[in-house]
């Protein structure tokens, strides 16, 4: 059992924020079912993410920073973003979002 705690916060403080749930799943179409019916949780105050690297973190905030860049997403550790022209692109590290364009 672990139990995470938001940043600046230990074992004896009280924060406002949410608990932390860590899921692991042993079979994968489970884990598939629950990544992909999360959108039913937009309006509520959860949500369901995925764990990335680092590495892949930071690929999807330089897409959510994108101007060119409508919507984005993960699924199965790979990062997804929706273009305004309405283009569907999966992007991989160190690959910049013209780059995707040009192909």
């Amino acid at each position: 059992r672990s139990v995470q705690y938001p940043a600046g916060a230990s074992r004896g403080q009280s924060t406002r924020a949410s608990p932390m749930v860590i899921v692991r799943f042993c079979r994968r179409d489970m884990r598939d079912n629950v990544i992909r019916n999360r959108r039913q949780l937009k309006s509520s105050k959860l949500s369901i993410v995925e764990d990335l690297t680092a590495l892949n973190m930071e690929v999807l905030n330089r897409l959510r920073n994108h101007s060119e860049v409508q919507k984005t997403w993960t699924w199965n550790g790979h990062v997804h973003a929706l273009l305004k022209s309405g283009v569907k692109i999966r992007v991989k590290p160190f690959q910049t979002v013209e780059d995707c364009l040009t192909k």
